[in-house]
This record gives C-alpha cells, sequence and structure tokens, in this order.
C-alpha cells in the first residue's frame, strides 16, 4: 500500500516549495516538532511564498501550455492544507489569486491525515504512539481551519468558491463544472473528458486501500466535532 503516491509527472502538493524558504509548517508533517511548529504559526511568511513563485516560474519556464493565450497556458492550479495559516502572505505575493475550499465532516479528515502522517513518519521512528499523533493532528490542522475562518470574516470579498468534497467524489464533472461557471471560465468537452481520463486511469483503489479507524488514534467524532464547533456551524451545510 502506497500512502502517498510520487512520481516526476503525477500531481503533487506543493508545500515542498515553502520548505525550500525553512519557512514552511511541512516539517511538522515528517517529525514531532512542536517548536518549529510554533514558530510557524508567528512568523511572517512572505518570503516562502516568494521562494514559492520562484519555483513555479522555474517549473513554468519555456513551457506556456498547449493553449497559449487561454487557461491552461496561464493558470496553476495548486493544493495544500498550509496555505490557510498564512493567507495574508499568500495573496501578498499571488493578489490576482482565486480559491476553492472543499468541506468534509472533520471526523474524516482529521482520521485521514493522522493515517497519513503515520505512513509518512514511520520510516523515520523505531515507534510512533498513534494516540499522540491523534491528538497532534486534531490539533495542528485546526489551527489551519482556524486562521481560514478568521482570514475569511475579515475579508468577505474573498474570490473563493465553496464546494461539498462529496460532490467532488460522487459527481466530479458537473462539481468541478459549477466551480468553473463561479469564476467566469469556459469548461468544455475537452474539459470534462480530461477529468473522466484522469479518474479512468487512477481508480481510488490504484495503489491499495487505506484502513483506519478514529479510535486506533484516540479520537472519537465527538470531541473532534467540539473542537471543529465553529467551522461546523459556518459550513456544516457543505458536509
Amino acid at each position: 500500500m502506497k500512502g502517498h503516491p510520487l512520481g516526476p509527472m503525477i500531481p503533487q502538493e506543493c508545500g515542498s516549495f515553502m520548505t525550500c524558504s525553512f519557512q514552511s509548517s511541512n516539517p511538522a508533517m515528517l517529525s514531532r516538532v512542536p517548536d518549529f511548529y510554533q514558530w510557524t504559526g508567528t512568523n511572517d511568511a512572505t518570503f516562502r511564498y516568494q521562494v514559492h513563485k520562484m519555483w513555479l516560474q522555474q517549473l513554468g519556464w519555456k513551457h506556456p501550455g498547449k493553449h497559449p493565450g487561454k487557461h491552461p497556458g496561464k493558470h496553476w492550479v495548486l493544493k495544500i492544507q498550509e496555505h490557510m495559516y498564512k493567507m495574508r502572505e499568500l495573496r501578498s505575493v499571488y493578489p490576482d489569486a482565486i480559491f476553492i475550499q472543499p468541506h468534509r465532516d472533520p471526523a474524516t479528515v482529521v482520521a485521514s491525515i493522522s493515517q497519513l502522517i503515520r505512513v509518512i513518519r514511520a520510516p523515520a521512528y523505531d515507534e510512533i504512539d498513534s494516540h499522540a499523533l491523534g491528538q497532534e493532528l486534531l490539533y495542528l490542522w485546526w489551527d489551519g481551519v482556524k486562521a481560514m475562518i478568521d482570514y475569511r470574516k475579515e475579508h468577505p470579498d474573498l474570490p473563493i468558491y465553496d464546494m461539498k468534497f462529496r460532490n467532488l467524489v460522487k459527481s466530479p464533472v458537473p462539481t468541478i463544472k459549477a466551480a468553473y461557471e463561479y469564476f467566469g471560465w469556459e469548461f468544455t468537452p475537452a474539459s470534462a473528458q480530461g477529468i473522466l481520463h484522469w479518474l479512468a486511469e487512477n481508480p481510488v483503489d490504484k495503489h491499495g486501500t487505506r484502513s483506519y479507524t478514529l479510535e486506533e488514534f484516540g479520537l472519537d467524532a465527538e470531541k473532534i466535532h467540539g473542537v471543529f464547533a465553529e467551522y461546523t456551524e459556518l459550513y456544516g451545510a457543505y458536509f
């Protein structure tokens, strides 16, 4: 089973770009480094997004895309939870960025990320205390969600589309089409075909199945929902 497949020609989160700035919280995923993690929450992360931008400039150099002048040649689609912590700095470097926030029951999210991080850390540790890891990830994840909640309250004009994650899984084409339409982008038959082709080539069990429970991480849904109460109140309709 591969917990997080990697490869030069497959989609990957952009956290590694920011790790090079030494201002990223990504090392807190690889190891338990609470003091470093706390520091990343208080520092000005503008430089990390400047480094992030240089990576994109390098990757896009002499590669305008298949359709110059249209979206495939002009836009990057980026993903990592870490962006939620530092929206101010992100937007200072990318003032024209637009956002999609998929919403999902936090109990499911915390269980999934706890299992993934256990897989990622396993090669570097003789033993991993799964209960301690569950507690660590519960609050680490909440910190990012809370930062995003606060930023959105302060910036109600933020160009962002709220998406139901379950709809993305069950009906990806119409769900992504709705996001395109929200931002005034053209969603073509080729766009739909690209989604369907990728799904056919990458079934959910392509790299094995993942099996885990909240209990093995010392957690339960009631506790998680208590921590994420503000998020659930605001966005529970999207779960």
